[in-house]
């Protein structure tokens, strides 16, 4: 696991990349179910998946993933996130398509 420390955001991002990873569906399903969970439980079980997954191979070096970091938290501090979160974001300006529904591997995202 790598962390980068981002102060001028007073961010701290732990990235993590995973092999062979055989429960991605049922992590994609907690991520679903916590997106439409309702008050308390809702907030309790987002913040225990604030998280991305990003499939691997989309990233051609660490410094694209690192720009994306920047740019998410950047647009969040503006208040001009384009995604509901600064993990989807992320994910948003990763993929060219600018899509959020891409594979699956993992890259975990925690702001502080």
């Amino acid at each position: 696991m790598e962390v980068y420390h981002i102060p001028h955001f007073g961010a701290s991002v732990h990235t993590a990349l995973f092999h062979d990873v055989s429960n991605a569906s049922a992590l994609r399903s907690r991520l679903v179910a916590a997106s439409t969970m309702q008050g308390e439980e809702g907030v309790m079980e987002r913040g225990a998946v604030n998280f991305a997954f990003i499939d691997a191979r989309l990233i051609t070096s660490k410094r694209v993933l690192e720009i994306a970091i920047q740019q998410a938290l950047l647009a969040d501090e503006r208040g001009q996130l384009r995604t509901k979160y600064i993990h989807s974001e992320i994910l948003w300006l990763l993929n060219p398509g600018n899509n959020v529904r891409i594979p699956y591997s993992l890259i975990i995202i925690y702001r502080h």
